[in-house]
């Protein structure tokens, strides 16, 4: 039973050495740092192709979750396909009014003196 024990310690002392070497490896490269600036424009991107193919439920889903995180322009479009969404895409985008008013302060936060009155 001696030399079995020993045979398995061997085989464990190897692969702990093999583990600590791969946790070591992986640790040492460094992980992307993912901007959340830029991710933001990705989607915001994608949003308006959308949008321009005529995915416009699509492009709704994108546009109010872009909204929620504080994307101004993403409101102020999201906001304009709700108010008209049956009349100029056939469409009704469902929106409560609370979303509607936090919608409007962040669009109002990056929009200054333009035309207000159509997204109210």
């Amino acid at each position: 039973m001696g030399a079995i024990d020993a045979g398995w310690r061997a085989v464990w002392r190897s692969l702990h050495v093999i583990v600590m070497s791969l946790a070591a490896c992986s640790a040492s490269h460094a992980q992307p740092i993912i901007d959340p600036v830029e991710t933001r424009a990705a989607l915001f991107a994608h949003a308006l192709r959308d949008y321009e193919r005529q995915h416009f439920d699509a492009a709704f889903r994108a546009l109010s979750g872009l909204a929620d995180q504080g994307h101004a322009e993403a409101a102020r479009i999201a906001l304009l396909m709700s108010a008209h969404g049956p009349r100029l895409y056939g469409l009704r985008f469902a929106v409560d009014e609370p979303q509607r008013e936090r919608w409007l302060q962040v669009a109002l936060s990056g929009v200054g003196d333009r035309g207000l009155a159509s997204m109210r």
